[in-house]
C-alpha cells in the first residue's frame, strides 16, 4: 500500500523540535534515502512517503538504519 508516515525523534535532552530538523539535514545531506519533514500541532516531524509500488522492505529497513545511525550520532555529539 501507498503511504506518508510521520514521526519524531524524542531526544534524550533538548529541544525535540530542533533535535527534529538537525536529522532530518543529517539524513538529507547523507544521501542514501530521502526524508521530508513538516509542522503538526507545532511538532516538528519527519515524513516518509512511499509514493511508489516498487518500495521493498528492504528500502523501509535502510531508512530506519539510517535514522537510528543519525540520531544516536546526533544524541552523542549534541
Amino acid at each position: 500500500d501507498l503511504a506518508i508516515t510521520t514521526y519524531r525523534y524524542l531526544p534524550a535532552r533538548g529541544d525535540a523540535n530542533e533535535f527534529n530538523r538537525r536529522l532530518a539535514r543529517e539524513i538529507q545531506n547523507d544521501g542514501r534515502v530521502f526524508v521530508s519533514s513538516t509542522m503538526l500541532d507545532d511538532k516538528f516531524v519527519l515524513r516518509l512517503a512511499v509514493g511508489v509500488y516498487r518500495t521493498h522492505l528492504e528500502e523501509i529497513e535502510q531508512t530506519i538504519d539510517v535514522l537510528a545511525e543519525k540520531a544516536s550520532y546526533l544524541e552523542a555529539n549534541g
